[in-house]
């Protein structure tokens, strides 16, 4: 796998894989960047579009890593969800797997190992939400793409893809693309919440087995 370079300074531990997008993260650590647009701020998480040095990129904070309990007791022996799709992103892509959006670095602060600030920091996307049936179809295409190596989304839903303004690609810009480990009950996972969430009249693109019929009823027990 790639090598992840981490570097502390002052508070705050970076991870990267190029060298050249430390200094980014440096800058965004001191806040040393202006906010275009904030597309999410809830007790949950945080998404904004942010420019440093006239360059646009996508800032994520997973407050819940370092607000609920279950979650800080746990980020204390394991990995941030930031570091993990950071990995992650590295394995996808050398399995092959290309259509996600790039992740520039993880910026975390911890204290006594508790994490107290996890920023996942993307490169933006331009182009268009995946809205239309037809940019759904292509989403859904990329999503076929990622369960093949065996990975899942684990949010599908049309605003998680966006069709890039130049090559006509669709792209993901949020997914943590984990491992499947129970058949192929996540991928009939991602499809139900696509067709059950945004896409009623989809056209359902695997065969209807065991996994199926249980991600299923976990989908409706979840909407009583």
């Amino acid at each position: 796998m790639k090598k992840i370079f981490k570097v502390k300074n002052n508070d705050f531990d970076f991870y990267y894989i190029d060298e050249k997008k430390l200094k980014i993260l440096e800058k965004i650590s001191k806040e040393e960047f202006k906010i275009k647009k904030e597309f999410k701020n809830s007790e949950r998480n945080y998404v904004a579009d942010i420019v440093v040095d006239n360059q646009n990129y996508i800032l994520k904070d997973n407050k819940n890593e370092y607000k609920k309990f279950f979650y800080i007791i746990k980020k204390i022996f394991l990995n941030s969800d930031g570091v993990q799709i950071l990995k992650n992103s590295i394995k996808v892509r050398e399995e092959g797997f290309n259509n996600f959006a790039k992740i520039i670095g993880i910026i975390e602060k911890r204290k006594f190992r508790v994490l107290k600030k996890s920023f996942v920091i993307m490169e933006k996307v331009e182009g268009r939400v995946c809205e239309e049936d037809f940019l759904k179809d292509k989403a859904i295409e990329v999503v076929k793409k990622l369960h093949f190596i065996k990975r899942y989304h684990g949010d599908c839903n049309p605003y998680n893809f966006i069709e890039e303004k130049k090559n006509k690609e669709v792209k993901i810009i949020d997914s943590k693309m984990k491992k499947m480990i129970l058949g192929n009950y996540r991928a009939h996972y991602d499809m139900l919440t696509m067709q059950l969430d945004s896409y009623s009249n989809m056209k359902y693109p695997y065969s209807k087995n065991i996994y199926y019929y249980i991600a299923l009823a976990v989908k409706k027990l979840k909407k009583l």
